[in-house]
């Protein structure tokens, strides 16, 4: 309705008003803003196309010489089911973050076309897909061809170097096993894969070498509690040595 609508609006105007603003303060946690630590936080914000189109404008606005998005580290966005026409419409911005680490989309009706539009946008812009350290797709109906097609982010970034993608997390979907069995073995102890925990019973023989799957289950926090701790504790396993992928709390 037109109230939720004008929340929206406010809640996105200030966020960006804030990134664009010098850091300063001590302010933390999740209703802390963007201004400090690059962080915008439109968890159920009701955006819909037209919030996704003035995100889009606003992080693509120019601010001291460079867009708006390049000062963002954290977009978490889950449950604003923008769908995939809405994704189309925000992907520019989303690859204009050129220091962007932590990408929430759960719970936003992307489903296959939407992620391969995503896959496509990120493999054409090397600045992106290096930057990019945890993707949260969880619970946007996801069949086989929308997992497989995200094979391609498991793959090291060309050039190696230590960007790209650490923790994928694809739980409440809709793909199958052997879908699921592709993505772990792609990931090959780089990437932490989060499935439904069902996924963590049929992959539980997944060969040495491959990688581990991270089963997750219950809790709708999103990414924005992992930001700060995607790094050390993802290692999987590498033919039958090593630990396994660090399962994150959710």
């Amino acid at each position: 309705g037109g109230g939720e609508a004008a929340t929206a609006n406010d809640k996105l105007a200030r966020q960006l008003s804030e990134l664009c603003a010098p850091a300063h303060g001590s302010r933390s946690g999740p209703a802390a803003g963007a201004g400090v630590a690059g962080t915008m936080d439109l968890r159920h914000a009701f955006l819909g196309l037209q919030g996704a189109l003035r995100l889009k404008d606003g992080l693509l606005a120019r601010h001291c010489g460079a867009p708006v998005a390049s000062r963002l580290k954290v977009l978490e966005m889950r449950g604003n089911y923008i769908g995939s026409a809405g994704l189309s419409l925000l992907l520019p911005a989303i690859l204009a973050a050129s220091a962007l680490r932590t990408l929430g989309l759960a719970w936003n009706s992307l489903m296959d076309e939407g992620v391969s539009r995503l896959v496509s946008g990120l493999e054409g812009r090397a600045t992106a897909r290096a930057s990019l350290a945890e993707l949260d797709l969880s619970g946007n109906r996801i069949s086989d061809a929308g997992a497989r097609s995200l094979v391609t982010l498991l793959a090291p970034v060309r050039g190696g170097g230590k960007g790209g993608l650490k923790v994928l997390n694809l739980d409440a979907n809709s793909f199958q096993k052997e879908a699921a069995q592709a993505l772990i073995y792609a990931a090959c102890g780089r990437v932490a894969v989060h499935l439904d925990r069902a996924f963590g019973k049929l992959l539980s023989k997944t060969p040495p070498g491959a990688g581990q799957a991270a089963p997750t289950g219950g809790g709708k926090d999103g990414v924005l509690r992992r930001a700060a701790s995607a790094g050390g504790d993802l290692a999987g396993r590498r033919r039958g040595r090593g630990r396994s992928a660090g399962e994150i709390g959710r």
